[in-house]
């Protein structure tokens, strides 16, 4: 069950995201214990963070995992899988949100998505200029009014990836 929003500002981007329980606690104590532990080198554990820290860093849990087992890095096919797309539109909204959260490009080239999707677990599109235009018709993809060779994510875009696309074709 997804109890928590999680929320992500700057620089330019805009995470929100539903998120259960144990994993916005995760995403916490990865942000608040970020001390290395003394004795393993390791980061800390959540106990061993808040037997060294004052009270405004102290730890969202008593829990000893490390935040370490957290930080893995997330490929551009299990982002993708998470989602389920059903078109090549919804793969490229997929694939330019991914690039915004993951690899920090909240910009994009039109032809720096394309390349991606075998990345991703899908044979590159047929009609690639006509699936983009669409996801820019559904207002998921939008042109950077300072630079037009330049995209980004939406609102509507983002807003649509939190809903997800199981069973649609839109």
């Amino acid at each position: 069950m997804d109890d928590f929003k999680l929320t992500l500002e700057g620089d330019g981007i805009t995470v929100k995201r539903s998120v259960d329980r144990e994993t916005a606690l995760a995403i916490l104590n990865s942000v608040l214990a970020s001390k290395k532990s003394e004795t393993t080198g390791e980061l800390a554990t959540v106990q061993e963070f808040a037997e060294r820290s004052d009270e405004s860093e102290a730890p969202v849990s008593d829990r000893s995992t490390k935040a370490s087992e957290y930080s893995k890095p997330l490929s551009l096919r299990e982002y993708v899988y998470q989602y389920e797309p059903k078109t090549n539109a919804q793969m490229i909204l997929c694939i330019a949100q991914y690039l915004a959260e993951h690899e920090g490009a909240d910009r994009f080239k039109r032809d720096e998505i394309r390349p991606r999707f075998p990345s991703a677990g899908e044979a590159l599109p047929k009609n690639y200029t006509r699936d983009f235009q669409t996801a820019m018709d559904k207002g998921w993809i939008g042109a950077d009014p300072t630079n037009k060779e330049l995209f980004f994510v939406t609102r509507t875009g983002e807003q649509q990836l939190q809903k997800g696309f199981r069973g649609r074709r839109n």
